[in-house]
């Protein structure tokens, strides 16, 4: 037989440890120790001195964690941050925050739906934060607290499905008490053993058990027995060890300043519980082996996998949007993020898209915010065309973030998304009139953009109105008595229709390439034509063409800085 789960403790819940705490992880030969984020660097540094194999995982932790409320994501990871980088020598796998659904709400959140969906959202914040500067870290789903329905850990742990797949790795708790007269529930599922239902929820999903141990100590009139805890123990690991898809355990507790943890601790202030320290360090274990998803055991138990295969990258439809080529704009933390969130989708390990490409992510990490001058996203080798498609869309989503400005077709017939910068590159869609834009990059007369829905590529300028477009100085129009001066400049071509004495409409646009002066031509053709019908109506009319200037007619005034449109009381346009 061949384990998989390695033995551990919860290091003492203090900054400093004491000589007796290092004494009790010789003697217990402890091969995992869970430690506390506010404990001094330099007792990681000794205790990988004393074992260079220890594994250590890292319970992040911040102290507006409490009753009254939670860090937010960036509070949280500006305090941490710093703390992982100098852990990395000693620590690679850390565990993000810990039993936040407890009922009593001591860890910011509670046991609701509510409370659920807003963890989910917080860990997947703080997930991307912490992966962005530490990628070589491990983080880990914290483990939840037991039992069901007081906790409701079941619940949460299908609300928190997005925050869960997208974490390295999934803790658990595993908790029990002997009462009095028998029954203990150390192998039940619903307590000692509920990492069974997450390896169900979640079977490709390595699990670190990061509490576990008898809690009889707040049970009335249970036993705090050195010598039940300490055969209880070594029976629990065998089974534990049954399981290929366990990666560690942590008994709590080594120990704690606080007297309140004395009947979980090993070791109090008083002595080491030698029985129980002992029990551990001298029990038969098993050859060790690496943690696996999906596989059975070894020695003939029948783990609760529901028939679970061994893991496969997830089936990801194409997108449904075009992106043409996209301009060298972007940095390299934009395409670190971009191709680990494709990893994600895909179901496969967080760098195993970037690298397959020869790039290296530690690399492109020594300059995040240099932008990429490397191979073009269209030539980078070995990547399938979805995983390009995905890549690429990833990427503009990642720029769309910091883009430079905003826009707004102006073309009632649509306009041309093309792949490329030019006239002559393939249309990959038709935008239509008014559709809105994130621009990114100017190249000549083209821009390239992407709309909301994530089509991206490369349209002429001409055909946007910009936000940042500077206002064009627009003279301030003095009305007459019986009609209204427009603003206007330049050579203008007019229409307008007359019945008697008035001046029925006069319709113009521009001839000098700087814009229109109040309808467009086709507006004004329209109008021009509902006006024909509203006269024929009405009254005889006389229709002109009118060319140039428009001198000597009183009646509808054109000058180089206004022009006058007059209309009968009754017209309806």
């Amino acid at each position: 037989m061949v384990r998989t789960s390695r033995v551990g403790v919860n290091g003492r819940n203090d900054s400093r440890f004491e000589e007796a705490d290092f004494q009790v992880v010789r003697e217990a030969k402890l091969e995992s120790i869970k430690m506390m984020s506010l404990t001094n660097v330099d007792v990681f540094q000794r205790l990988k001195a004393e074992n260079p194999n220890l594994e250590i995982i890292t319970r992040l932790h911040h102290p507006g964690f409490n009753t009254g409320g939670h860090p937010s994501p960036e509070e949280f990871v500006n305090a941490l941050a710093p703390i992982i980088g100098q852990l990395q020598p000693y620590c690679t796998q850390f565990q993000i925050h810990n039993e936040p659904n407890h009922a009593h709400r001591y860890e910011g959140w509670g046991n609701t739906d509510d409370d659920a969906r807003s963890f989910n959202e917080w860990f997947l914040d703080v997930y991307a934060r912490l992966k962005q500067i530490h990628p070589w870290a491990s983080f880990g789903f914290p483990g939840l607290a037991l039992p069901d329905p007081l906790h409701r850990d079941k619940a949460w742990l299908q609300i928190c499905r997005p925050a869960i797949e997208r974490a390295d790795w999934l803790g658990c708790h595993c908790y029990w008490q002997t009462p009095p007269n028998g029954g203990s529930v150390m192998m039940a599922d619903h307590s000692g053993l509920s990492f069974k239902y997450y390896h169900d929820m979640y079977p490709n999903k390595l699990i670190h058990i990061l509490e576990c141990g008898n809690s009889n100590g707040q049970g009335q009139g249970f036993s705090t027995d050195e010598g039940l805890y300490a055969d209880e123990y070594q029976q629990w690991l065998n089974e534990v060890f049954k399981y290929p898809y366990i990666a560690s355990t942590a008994f709590f507790i080594l120990s704690s300043p606080d007297p309140v943890w004395d009947s979980f601790a090993w070791r109090t202030n008083g002595s080491i519980k030698n029985r129980i320290v002992g029990g551990i360090g001298n029990m038969g274990r098993p050859e060790l082996g690496a943690a696996q998803v999906g596989q059975s055991n070894t020695n003939g138990a029948q783990p609760a996998t529901n028939g679970a295969q061994p893991q496969q990258p997830n089936v990801v439809p194409t997108p449904n949007v075009q992106v043409g080529t996209i301009p060298p704009i972007f940095t390299h933390q934009n395409l670190i993020d971009a191709f680990y969130n494709v990893a994600g989708q895909l179901g496969v390990g967080n760098w195993d898209v970037l690298t397959k490409t020869g790039l290296d992510v530690a690399q492109l990490a020594q300059n995040r915010q240099a932008i990429y001058q490397g191979a073009a996203l269209a030539v980078l080798p070995n990547l399938s065309a979805l995983e390009r498609t995905l890549v690429a869309v990833e990427l503009v989503g990642q720029m769309r973030k910091t883009k430079k400005t905003t826009g707004v077709v102006n073309a009632p017939d649509g306009l041309n998304l093309r792949s490329g910068a030019g006239s002559d590159q393939t249309p990959l869609m038709l935008l239509q009139h008014q559709t809105q834009l994130d621009v990114m990059h100017e190249a000549g007369e083209w821009l390239f953009a992407a709309t909301n829905d994530g089509n991206a590529g490369y349209v002429h300028g001409s055909y946007i109105a910009r936000a940042d477009a500077a206002p064009q100085p627009v003279p301030t129009p003095v009305a007459p008595t019986n009609g209204r001066w427009l603003p206007g400049h330049g050579r203008l071509f007019g229409l307008y229709a007359r019945t008697g004495q008035h001046t029925v409409g006069t319709f113009c646009r521009r001839t000098d390439g700087l814009g229109c002066i109040g309808w467009s031509w086709r507006e004004a053709l329209g109008r021009y034509l509902e006006s024909l019908w509203w006269l024929a109506q009405r009254t005889s009319c006389q229709i002109k063409h009118r060319p140039g200037a428009g001198r000597g007619d009183p009646s509808r005034r054109i000058g180089r800085q206004r022009f006058w449109r007059g209309w009968p009381d009754d017209y309806p346009f």
